[in-house]
Parts: structure tokens; sequence; C-alpha cells
């Protein structure tokens, strides 16, 4: 199994990093998510939570890997067994459920999050609770400052005192632990920021797609709650998942930005 995947993985060890050790979440198996869940896995990356309350219709045919015989399964347990297929390696955790940004808490080590869902709910979610964690770090961060604060001019007192006792030859028996002690204050830099994971949401609809990198500002699609993906084909979802993928994961770009994209331009590179 080892010699198996260092062959898999020998093609691209150039230009990609060793992601054995990463965790990325996929919410939403549709057109992209079921590509991003995928694209994941064939580039190595080790564990991969996935996310989807939906069974596969045949209209999901025309768009995804998955096939004719999966038809009326859960779209996780069919993401599941495709990666199986490929990567042995690769860990996938399945769950039939729509992703609450809440879950975070409970999710150690996550460092991507694909949000491949059809709605904006999500991304709102993600965003509150990136405010509530940075707001939460702030307000401890302070609380730090301030007792540290307190325990420097105890401990200036207490010199203080120690020192004129000491000069008027009284002893310092009796002194006690002294209320230095008790703020066993933690120093500021050992304080540790909650790291929010990298965050993308793709969108797409006919030949256009959106990315959203970091941004939560932005999002074309799925503002409207019956929002459905039509007209919708191969090409679209597949471009997006790849985009996304390989900004996240190789060039590593932790920057925010918005971008949308039309499929058929793509045909320009090779009119030029």
């Amino acid at each position: 199994m080892e010699s198996t995947i260092t062959e898999i993985n020998n093609r691209q060890s150039k230009i990609i990093p060793d992601l054995s050790g990463a965790i990325a979440i996929v919410a939403g198996l549709g057109g992209i998510g079921s590509w991003v869940a995928l694209d994941l896995a064939l580039i190595g990356v080790g564990s991969i939570l996935i996310y989807d309350t939906d069974k596969i219709e045949p209209s999901n045919l025309n768009r995804t890997l998955f096939k004719e015989s999966q038809i009326g399964q859960y779209k996780t347990d069919a993401v599941k067994e495709l990666i199986a297929e490929r990567r042995k390696d690769c860990l996938v955790l399945s769950f039939e459920e729509f992703f609450e940004a809440e879950m975070l808490n409970k999710l150690d080590g996550v460092e991507y999050f694909f949000d491949c869902t059809d709605t904006t709910r999500l991304k709102d979610s993600m965003y509150e609770f990136k405010v509530k964690k940075q707001m939460e770090f702030e307000e401890l961060k302070k609380k730090e400052e301030d007792k540290n604060k307190v325990k420097n001019k105890s401990k200036k007192n207490s010199e203080t005192s120690q020192n004129n006792q000491s000069n008027s030859g009284a002893q310092y028996a009796n002194y006690g632990p002294g209320i230095t002690n008790q703020y066993p204050a933690q120093s500021i830099n050992q304080i540790q920021e909650y790291k929010f994971p990298q965050y993308v949401k793709l969108g797409y609809d006919g030949f256009e797609g959106t990315i959203c990198l970091n941004d939560f500002n932005a999002g074309r699609w799925g503002t409207d709650s019956s929002y459905t993906i039509t007209p919708s084909f191969f090409g679209t979802p597949q471009m997006l998942s790849a985009a996304a993928v390989i900004e996240m994961l190789i060039v590593k770009n932790k920057n925010a930005f918005t971008k949308t994209v039309n499929v058929t331009t793509l045909l320009t590179l090779l009119h030029d």
C-alpha cells in the first residue's frame, strides 16, 4: 500500500507539498462539491469531511462522477465510494446533515473549508462565527493584560513593603506567599488566537462561475432561497473545483478576493 501511494504522488511531488496531514471540509456535494472532494483526495489530502443531505438523482449525472447505479444513494456515500476506489489512504468521514458553523468548535485542525452549498446561509453563518471568535480572542487578551497589570502592581507594592521592613530592621517572616501568586497570569504571547480555516464559497450557473476566497461580502449565486442551478453542465463545476483547490492548497493564497469567470473564455487561450 505504501509503495502504491508513493507511486501515485511521485508525478506531483515537485509542485504539491505533502498534504497527508491536512484536514478539509466540503459542504454540499452537488456539481461542484463532488468534484472538490475528489480533487482534494487526488492531490493527497489526508482527511476529508463531507456534508450533504441529498440523494443522487438522474439529473446529477451530466456534470458529476456519480454513476447510474448510484441513483437513489446518498451523495455522501457515493463520494466516499468514488474516493475509496482511487485513494484508499484518504480518510473520508461522511455526514447526512447540513453543516453549521458552530460545529467548528468540536473540529480541531481543519485547515480548508469549501462551501459548495447552493445558498448563502452557510457563508453568512461562517462569517458570524469568525467575527465571534475574533471578539472572544480580543476579550481574553484584554482580560490577561488587565490581570498582568494588577500582578505587576501588586509585585511592586510587595517589593516596596519588603524593602521598608528590611530598612527598619524588622523581620519579614510572616509575609506568606504574597498576592502575586493569586494571579497566575499567562503571557499574552501564550494566548492562542482561534485559527479559522481558509474558506472558499463556490457557485455557478450555465457558463459562469464565481470563486469567493476568504471573502464574505460577495457571492453571486445562492442569494435566492429557491435558487436552482439551471442551466448546468460538466465544464463550469470542474473548472471551479480545480481552480479553488489549486489556489487554496497549492498556491496557498490567503488573500481575500472574488472572481467571476466564464468557462467559454478558456477557449480564447487556444486562439491567441
